[in-house]
């Protein structure tokens, strides 16, 4: 083989290796097509997503702010719960050193005035004994005279 026909052959090898090489650029600017396309694509999700973690962020917020406020509230609750159970004690000690001892003189008057009705009776009974008696007395008083007057 000469030199041109060896050249022809190289420059053969060249053109095919140089098409190999043209139809690899073409796949490889392809692909780099679909790259920059998934790539925006993933951008606009991305965005999406930071649009929707900001707001998540400003719900979080809000969440966070409602449990400060019902976090104070409940603290006023217990403040006021341990305000009551001060004065409750204190109501039952002013019960216990005050109203139960007027409430046990009322329940002993009590006790006097339902056996009163008894007494009642009796000292009733006695006046009709008394009554009786006196009348008897009279009655032989008056049997002694006339049996006096008689003699």
């Amino acid at each position: 083989m000469n030199n041109e026909e060896k050249i022809l052959a190289m420059l053969e090898k060249h053109d095919a290796m140089f098409e190999k090489q043209a139809a690899l650029l073409e796949k490889l600017t392809n692909d780099m097509t679909d790259v920059k396309a998934a790539q925006t694509e993933q951008g606009k999700q991305l965005a999406e997503q930071g649009k929707q973690l900001a707001e998540q962020g400003k719900q979080l917020a809000e969440l966070a702010n409602r449990v400060d406020s019902i976090d104070t509230r409940l603290g006023k609750v217990e403040d006021m719960q341990e305000e009551l159970r001060s004065s409750v004690n204190t109501l039952a000690k002013k019960i216990d050193h005050d109203v139960i001892p007027y409430v046990k003189l009322l329940d002993e008057d009590y006790r006097q005035a339902r056996e009163q009705p008894v007494l009642v009776r009796r000292v009733d009974s006695l006046e009709e004994d008394v009554h009786l008696l006196k009348n008897t007395v009279k009655k032989h008083v008056q049997q002694l005279s006339m049996l006096e007057k008689a003699n």
